[in-house]
């Protein structure tokens, strides 16, 4: 391929990285406003209704005060049980740790042996790679607690852990790793990277009241997300997205129950996996730079619910060991 002379490239720096994350996120944020402002309205009209008619009802004979002791007692039990599976997940928490790095040692084997030894050496035939084994940043958004984190070529981590009862809302971790293309010409790659989850998630709903309102709802997904960027390009650009860019890692919910059985809900579930993430075919121009954020992305959906996250705890963790680029020209 015909040498291109050498631009100047954008230099790469923590706050354009964090501002043109930002800007997406402020984009993902104004999809829940609409579900978050009708919620808060369904919310208070059920809160003046249960005082209306909570009268009414113990005139016709209903003992609303026996149900919602019931009730609690029955919360408490649950909530007891769901202590007990928590503490279980988290007594695992080092064996499957072990599991997940034996079972991804054959992909780390075969990326040390395809790895370029000098980028001049790459193959017409089989692409050689070029490994990204040290994030540029580790980067939670704010409703996610960093509780600690560390980077090392190929043992890159972070504890975090996160709540919320809000409507619904996105948060998410980032490992940011920066690439150049290190040749004078245009240079096609594939990417390829994954995370490795070990942790526990939880849902709960609660009860409504019996007669009047139904119990409420919670959702949680889970997933690995490869996003691409441009950094050639300012503002950065993305490319067309592919399916393989994004793993599903978990779905939970949690559903409080229905007019005369809403006695709340919790469920818990462990999460555990390596999820992989790939970009094919992207094409950088002589030098230039791209920036590829692998992320665990929590979406949620809350209706008097709740959901939680936890790697933090014990041998809990979230790891993004590399990114490997496969030179293809």
């Amino acid at each position: 391929m015909a040498k291109v002379k050498r631009s100047p490239q954008p230099k790469v720096t923590e706050s354009q990285i964090k501002a043109a994350l930002s800007a997406l996120d402020k984009r993902r944020a104004a999809d829940h406003k609409l579900a978050q402002g009708a919620r808060a309205e369904r919310a208070r009209v059920r809160h003046t209704a249960q005082k209306l008619l909570t009268p009414y009802w113990r005139k016709t004979g209903l003992d609303v005060a026996a149900f919602e002791t019931a009730r609690a007692n029955a919360e408490g039990e649950r909530r007891r049980l769901v202590d007990q599976q928590l503490a279980a997940v988290r007594k695992q928490s080092v064996s499957v740790a072990n599991m997940l790095r034996d079972s991804a040692r054959s992909w780390h084997e075969t990326v040390d042996r395809l790895r370029l030894p000098d980028v001049s050496l790459k193959s017409p035939f089989v692409p050689g790679y070029i490994v990204i084994d040290k994030p540029f940043i580790i980067w939670p958004t704010n409703g996610l607690e960093l509780e600690d984190s560390h980077i090392e070529p190929g043992n890159n981590w972070a504890k975090i852990s996160g709540q919320s009862s809000k409507g619904s809302g996105e948060e998410n971790l980032r490992f940011i790793f920066v690439f150049e293309n290190p040749d004078d010409s245009f240079t096609a790659v594939n990417i390829a990277s994954y995370l490795r989850l070990n942790g526990s998630c939880r849902a709960s709903a609660d009860g409504g009241t019996a007669g009047i309102f139904p119990g409420g709802s919670s959702h949680l997904h889970l997933k690995a997300f490869l996003n691409v960027w441009e950094w050639w390009n300012q503002p950065p650009t993305r490319p067309v997205g592919e399916a393989t860019q994004t793993r599903d890692a978990l779905n939970l919910s949690a559903d409080g129950g229905g007019y005369f059985e809403s006695v709340g809900d919790i469920e818990v579930q462990a999460v555990s996996g390596n999820f992989d993430v790939t970009y094919q075919l992207f094409v950088l121009p002589p030098n230039g730079v791209g920036v590829f954020e692998v992320t665990l992305l929590v979406s949620y959906d809350n209706d008097d619910g709740e959901i939680a996250v936890d790697f933090a705890s014990d041998s809990f963790d979230v790891m993004c060991p590399l990114v490997a680029v496969a030179v293809l020209t």
